[in-house]
């Protein structure tokens, strides 16, 4: 029993098309993934109370205000309090691996640092006086990954 030529090239045709198509659709899987977590960020970043929450965090921060349970006012709070829950929210999806981590740290990282580092002690406490130790935890661990990865 012998291999003809024309069998062992047919072989290798399908071999490097089985190849080829893989790679695409692996190529394509990841540049929806990314496609998806731009949008989702894009999208929750302009509903109305989300945004006004960002820019009210982000003049906070730039102000040095104090985000300490006991200092920190209402108003502030309320608006902290939302941007911390969006947080927790695309670090579940993080954590899942439903969104694409690289786009996730590119486009809010810098903040989500900032805001992670400036409302420690807020989030210590609430986590104390609610008796929650798993409150914003995931928001802490992908925080933990940024930094990281900017020293890096």
């Amino acid at each position: 029993m012998s291999i003809e030529l024309m069998e062992i090239l047919t072989f290798l045709w399908l071999l490097v098309a089985f190849f080829t198509w893989l790679a695409t659709h692996i190529k394509t899987k990841k540049d929806t993934k990314i496609t998806n977590t731009v949008n989702l960020i894009n999208n929750l970043s302009t509903v109305e109370h989300l945004l006004n929450a960002d820019l009210e965090v982000r003049r906070a921060i730039k102000n040095n205000h104090e985000f300490d349970y006991d200092k920190i006012d209402e108003k502030l709070e309320k608006q902290l309090t939302v941007l911390l829950d969006y947080y927790e929210f695309l670090a579940e999806l993080y954590d899942r691996d439903v969104i694409d981590n690289d786009s996730v740290e590119h486009l809010r990282g810098g903040l989500m640092l900032e805001a992670f580092e400036k409302s420690k002690s807020y989030i210590e406490h609430l986590r104390r006086k609610l008796n929650r130790n798993d409150l914003y935890k995931k928001y802490e661990v992908l925080s933990t990954k940024i930094a990281s990865n900017k020293r890096s």
